[in-house]
């Protein structure tokens, strides 16, 4: 699995660290746990960092994240911040995934280091 969960290391925010290969069932079997985990905690975001990893999912299955956290109840105030790996292949399925979540009323944003990401999700508390 390339994906795992540290619910409060990230000064009250999930913090979701991809490694290595991230394909869709990595994030279909973490996206449950992650809403749940929002939720339960009242965490208002997400540091979602893929700077080691390599995302390796089709962009068909990006297109339904959003549908993935709406059958969840994610809030629409969760602010999700993305942290880039530093030359990412796919440059476009990140930016699509931004593209399609923000059109669909979540707050998405990417970035290319964790200050930052952290910085923009602090602005929301």
């Amino acid at each position: 699995m390339g994906l795992r969960f540290h619910p409060v290391e990230a000064e009250g925010y999930l913090h979701v660290v991809g490694e290595g290969p991230v394909v869709l069932q990595d994030v279909a079997d973490n996206v449950d746990e992650g809403v749940r985990l929002i939720i339960d905690l009242a965490l208002p975001g997400a540091l979602v960092d893929f700077s080691l990893a390599m995302l390796q999912m089709p962009i068909v299955d990006i297109f339904k994240l959003p549908d993935w956290f709406d059958a969840r109840k994610l809030p629409r105030g969760t602010r999700i911040a993305v942290v880039l790996p530093g030359d990412p292949a796919n440059m476009y399925k990140y930016l699509f995934f931004d593209d399609v979540s923000t059109n669909r009323g979540y707050q998405v944003r990417l970035f290319w280091e964790s200050t930052s990401a952290l910085r923009w999700l602090r602005k929301a508390a």
